[in-house]
């Protein structure tokens, strides 16, 4: 079975991500147009737009250089998303979206949401909604301590 997700840069198809579960591989393979356009970039120098594709030995780095170095944050989205922690590509399929640089990594489920530009107003919060978030946080830090302090 073959997972995918597309990449994008803004609302720029840049290519794909895609995981064999059979294999364990993850590989990626840039859009020919934006491979090809005069003001694209490689998603990280290790790949490089001179290779259309890429494998599993430069990509998981990668990967997990786009996710927090705290272990425990990574431990507890793991659990959160019922996905092992140790696989780069199954945590940037649920954080994806909003993960570090200005590339999104979308599940092909919401990427037409995504490039229609629904998601891209402001909604503002509440007082309410804000203290709710705080606290959200507050035991999700308690729930990360323990985890470390086990």
């Amino acid at each position: 079975m073959k997972d995918a997700l597309s990449i994008l840069y803004g609302s720029r198809p840049v290519g794909s991500l895609g995981y064999d579960r059979k294999k364990d591989e993850i590989s990626l393979t840039y859009e020919t147009v934006w491979q090809f356009s005069s003001d694209s970039f490689p998603v990280s120098l290790s790949l490089p737009l001179a290779k259309k594709s890429h494998s599993d030995e430069s990509l998981r780095p990668f990967l997990q250089g786009l996710l927090p170095d705290n272990p425990a944050v990574i431990e507890a989205w793991g659990k959160r998303f019922q996905v092992s922690p140790r696989n780069p590509f199954d945590i940037v399929k649920h954080v994806g979206e909003d993960c570090a640089g200005a590339l999104q990594f979308v599940r092909p489920e919401r990427l037409d949401e995504i490039l229609s530009g629904k998601l891209d107003s402001l909604t503002p919060l509440t007082d309410e909604d804000l203290a709710k978030r705080m606290l959200d946080l507050t035991s999700q830090s308690r729930a990360i301590s323990l985890v470390i302090f086990k």
